[in-house]
């Protein structure tokens, strides 16, 4: 099979594999997560509630309790506000914005592996990046981690691609 096949059919599989991982995004996690307890589906959704508050009621915090308020700063916060003013509040919403944050962050990995390596490499990265089975549990729920996927991937990328330049190291 010449190489430009298997290229085709490689880009074709990861972007079947993204598809996937939008599916069901209401659903719950695997059963093999059960044993973890039930943090898995009460932590992400407590992380985007003072965005949920914001977009519902105009303050992010209209009870006043500021024990979690460590969250309403976090990345993950921000983007669950942004998703939920444009699409509405739901436990979709919140997982289709963990999501997008996971997604960014693998993107800009792969974008700067892609200036180090221009072949397969990025393919086969992607690939793993998209079949393992604890990012794909965690990359659907809006978990605070998923904002450092991103902050990571980003470092990573102008690390790679602006290492050179003076604002690049500045924002290093």
């Amino acid at each position: 099979m010449p190489y430009q096949k298997i290229k085709y059919l490689s880009i074709a599989l990861l972007l079947g594999l993204i598809l996937v991982r939008m599916i069901g995004l209401g659903a719950d996690p695997p059963l093999f997560y059960v044993g973890h307890g039930d943090g898995q589906l009460t932590d992400p959704y407590h992380i985007t509630h003072f965005a949920r508050n914001a977009t519902l009621f105009d303050d992010a915090n209209p009870f006043e309790y500021h024990r979690w308020n460590i969250f309403k700063a976090s990345l993950v916060s921000l983007a669950s506000y942004l998703m939920f003013a444009i699409f509405g509040v739901s436990r979709v919403v919140a997982n289709l914005s963990s999501l997008f944050l996971f997604m960014g962050g693998c993107l800009f990995f792969l974008g700067g592996v892609w200036k180090v390596r221009r072949d397969s490499t990025v393919l086969m990265a992607g690939f793993f990046l998209l079949i393992n089975s604890t990012l794909f549990f965690y990359g659907r729920l809006p978990f605070l981690e998923n904002g450092l996927i991103f902050i990571s991937g980003l470092l990573f990328f102008v690390t790679i691609r602006f290492y050179n330049r003076l604002w690049g190291q500045l924002l290093i």
